[in-house]
């Protein structure tokens, strides 16, 4: 199963949990701030598959997550910087 179908899969039972239809959560305010979590895991993970590939030589996972999260965490700040804004935004 891809992710996309992962996290539809997810937002459906969460919205059985909820008792509410599809069409109901996207037409709430609950439904922007999800929005906005799906883009930033979709950069997120955007960037981390670039990170992999341009440091293909470090065979150590843990080591590549490590440094990874470094990064992400440099570039969302400069992001952010540029943005002029703060964000507590973190898709972990």
């Amino acid at each position: 199963m891809t992710q996309d179908g992962e996290q539809a899969a997810f937002l459906r039972k969460y919205l059985d949990g909820l008792g509410i239809s599809e069409e109901e959560y996207w037409n709430t305010d609950v439904s922007e701030a999800y929005k906005k979590v799906l883009t930033v895991r979709k950069l997120y993970n955007s960037e981390k598959k670039k990170f992999t590939e341009e440091n293909s030589a470090v065979t150590d996972p843990n080591a590549l997550n490590s440094k990874f999260e470094d990064y992400w965490d440099s570039y969302r700040k400069s992001l952010l910087d540029k943005a002029n804004i703060q964000s507590d935004l973190n898709p972990q």
